[in-house]
């Protein structure tokens, strides 16, 4: 593009001034571009240590829940026992970051279908909290399956970029595991299992609760 412009303005073209405009736009969107890709790189690089305490996994969804919420064209489900702690050793500003990724992800993945639908559903399992987190997209393909979770990028407006490199290595730190289902033109469910951190003291009985 730089070279574009010398040539027009050696060549005293006469569109200089359109060019000029033109040049400016398409320069700083793509700096801007790779400014967020740079800044991407920098975060999975310098990831913060992971700092576990004893972390209720209903304050993290309750906090994404109102965060989400009334996101406009996606209905939102939110489905967990709001009544019993879950309790996990997790950092929760990582925590919520995994989150964050992931459901802008989904929205993205979503785009502008009008009848968007992500939910994010909860179970107990043997030992473990299994969050599952649903869309209605476009699916991912078979030749992006193996490399979702790779440190890379790409300029596509679908693309999955630094996000899930970051979840996965989060997940991982705090000993959980993170795997996927997806179907072309349905779908796609991420699953999150994090071993639970069990507190008697802190479980008590009570009814779930579907918002």
């Amino acid at each position: 593009s730089v070279q574009h412009l010398e040539k027009a303005w050696k060549d005293r073209t006469g569109d200089w001034d359109e060019r000029l405009n033109r040049f400016t736009e398409t320069m700083i969107e793509q700096i801007d571009s790779l400014s967020a890709i740079a800044s991407e790189f920098s975060d999975f690089a310098q990831m913060p240590v992971t700092k576990p305490e004893p972390i209720d996994l209903n304050e993290i969804l309750e906090n994404i829940k109102g965060l989400y919420q009334d996101t406009p064209r996606i209905l939102f489900g939110f489905r967990f026992d709001a009544h019993i702690p879950h309790i996990i050793m997790g950092d929760k500003k990582q925590l919520l970051r995994v989150f964050t990724n992931l459901l802008n992800n989904a929205i993205q993945a979503v785009g502008n279908n009008e009848k968007g639908l992500i939910s994010i559903d909860f179970e107990s399992k043997n030992d473990q909290y299994i969050i599952q987190v649903s869309d209605n997209g476009g699916g991912i393909s078979g030749e992006l399956s193996d490399r979702i979770f790779q440190p890379n990028f790409t300029t596509k407006s679908g693309g999955m970029g630094m996000g899930l490199a970051i979840v996965k290595s989060i997940i991982q730190a705090l000993g959980g595991e993170i795997s996927y289902t997806s179907t072309l033109g349905t779908g796609t469910t991420f699953i999150l299992a994090f071993p639970a951190f069990l507190s008697p003291s802190l479980l008590e009985e009570g009814l779930g609760v579907e918002f």
